[in-house]
């Protein structure tokens, strides 16, 4: 008889709890702020499944920096430099000129059955 009450009494506790979980959802969804309900979807994945794992790939990943603009005109091209300087009344303008670097900038000029490549660097 002993053993019955206590089965009884398990049963009844395990109901009462999920009576009090149920109140607790309730109330949670009658006076919670709009902003703050959660989706119920949640409930849909509550059992946990046992997925078996991928097999690991290795990949050799290199973080190059994707180049913008147009490739590289290619080395073995012949090439011409053409430079860019202040003229006179430019440089009347200071008190001293040095040069500080270049910028150059790479055109192919088309000459029939001929390429050739001009590099305009301007004195900097």
């Amino acid at each position: 008889m002993k053993g019955l009450l206590v089965k009884l009494h398990a049963q009844y506790g395990a109901a009462i709890e999920a009576m009090h979980q149920q109140i607790l959802k309730l109330r949670h969804a009658q006076f919670v702020s709009s902003s703050e309900h959660l989706s119920t979807q949640t409930d849909l994945f509550a059992e946990i499944l046992d997925l078996p794992l991928p097999p690991v790939v290795k990949q050799n990943i290199s973080y190059e920096r994707q180049r913008k603009g147009r490739p590289a005109l290619p080395k073995d091209l012949p090439r011409q430099r053409i430079e860019y300087h202040l003229d006179d009344q430019q440089m009347a303008e200071f008190d001293s000129v040095k040069p500080i670097g270049e910028e150059v900038s790479e055109t192919l000029q088309y000459t029939p059955a001929r390429l050739v490549v001009l590099e305009h660097a301007r004195i900097k």
